[in-house]
């Protein structure tokens, strides 16, 4: 019956976490993740200034990756868990995010021009990633031929972008 093998150690389970420390951990992760996202944007524009890069196409590389590698992170994360629908969710949440709240925001704030024609090949880039999401969902995952397309999309408009 419920016996373990022999030799086999019972399963043990931890016991669940205090909803105030789950709240408590969030929270704090929340304001270190702003803090640290003042730090990064300040050292980039440092970064820039020394090396004489144009602000957009170097932030296109350095701060994207910055403050997408917690997002990485998670993703991996819920493969190893089989957790697909918190990887689709994770990933068009922080497309929708990005692409829609961030600068309508931002544009309320302050209001910005858009920097052609960098900007008209990642807004391309864009389009044909939320494309090619759309032909993920019809079958409800992502083929090893969809992902290859994403990062051959990516790489196409970051040669473009640095005016390979």
């Amino acid at each position: 019956g419920g016996e373990p093998a022999s030799g086999a150690e019972p399963e043990r389970r931890r016991p669940p976490t205090p909803i105030w420390r789950t709240w408590l951990i969030f929270v704090v992760s929340i304001v270190l993740l702003a803090a640290l996202a003042r730090l990064m944007v300040d050292s980039l524009l440092v970064v820039v200034a020394e090396l004489g890069l144009e602000t957009q196409v170097f932030s296109f590389f350095a701060l994207a990756i910055g403050t997408t590698l917690p997002e990485f992170f998670i993703v991996l994360r819920a493969l190893r868990r089989d957790q697909g629908d918190l990887v689709l969710g994770n990933v068009v949440g922080s497309i929708m995010f990005n692409s829609l709240l961030v600068p309508g925001i931002a544009a309320v704030v302050v209001p910005q021009r858009l920097v052609m024609p960098e900007g008209m090949w990642m807004l391309l880039g864009s389009v044909i990633a939320a494309l090619l999401l759309v032909v993920a969902s019809i079958s409800r995952r992502i083929h090893i031929w969809e992902g290859g397309a994403f990062a051959l999309v990516y790489v196409a408009v970051s040669l473009q972008v640095l005016g390979v």
